[in-house]
């Protein structure tokens, strides 16, 4: 039997239209990672739970992602252990306490992605996990991170919490521009012996703008 010749250069594409449509989020557009090797137990679950459920999360272009909205109340019946958190000077134990981790690098995602932040809620002091500048406190019915997708493309949050990790990803197609990222550079400088003040830029095509400006109380 004979092939027709114009089947042989449209069988790569054929298999290549496959494997996009199968998983067209294979493309890594920026990712962030941290430590929780210094986390407890409780804490670690607290993340690796929340993590499950914002995990998947597509969003097309206009999208609005909010934490609060997609993760949820933090409560014993949803599986949230009681951990410490940090709300403002103070450092209650609270339900879901430590997924502040997981805010803080979706909002490093979205700012090295060049993404929208519609609202970003800084702590009031330095974290032992996450840089001064670059964190994301949320509290459910208060303080939540928001970030708009406003490409033309969609993007998908890619989430895995081990025992010793965080990753975060946000994934594009292959169509995706990468070389149109922008870059993200922070500025800290001490105020007084207790005292940090932290301003967060970001460029893009050769405009730096900036981002935030936060002062933080050194933690012991």
């Amino acid at each position: 039997m004979t092939v027709p010749s114009h089947a042989v250069w449209l069988m790569p594409l054929t298999l290549a239209a496959s494997a996009w449509l199968l998983n067209p989020f294979a493309q890594p557009l920026v990712s962030q990672a941290v430590s929780l090797n210094d986390l407890n137990p409780a804490q670690r679950a607290n993340i690796q739970l929340a993590a499950r459920v914002v995990n998947g999360t597509v969003l097309p272009p206009g999208a609005e992602f909010s934490f609060n909205k997609k993760v949820g109340p933090r409560t014993f019946k949803r599986g949230y252990r009681m951990a410490r958190s940090y709300i403002g000077n103070d450092s209650p134990v609270t339900a879901g306490g430590g997924i502040c981790c997981l805010s803080s690098l979706l909002y490093q995602t979205a700012l090295a992605a060049g993404l929208k932040i519609e609202e970003r809620v800084p702590h009031l002091r330095t974290l032992q996990t996450i840089a001064p500048g670059l964190d994301a406190t949320v509290w459910y019915g208060s303080s939540d991170l928001r970030f708009r997708n406003d490409t033309t493309e969609p993007v998908m949050i890619d989430c895995q919490a081990s025992r010793t990790q965080l990753k975060v990803q946000l994934l594009s197609n292959r169509f995706a521009n990468r070389s149109a990222l922008p870059t993200v550079r922070t500025a800290a400088s001490r105020r007084n012996h207790s005292q940090l003040l932290v301003e967060v830029f970001r460029n893009l095509s050769g405009k730096e703008l900036l981002v935030s400006r936060d002062l933080y109380r050194l933690s012991p």
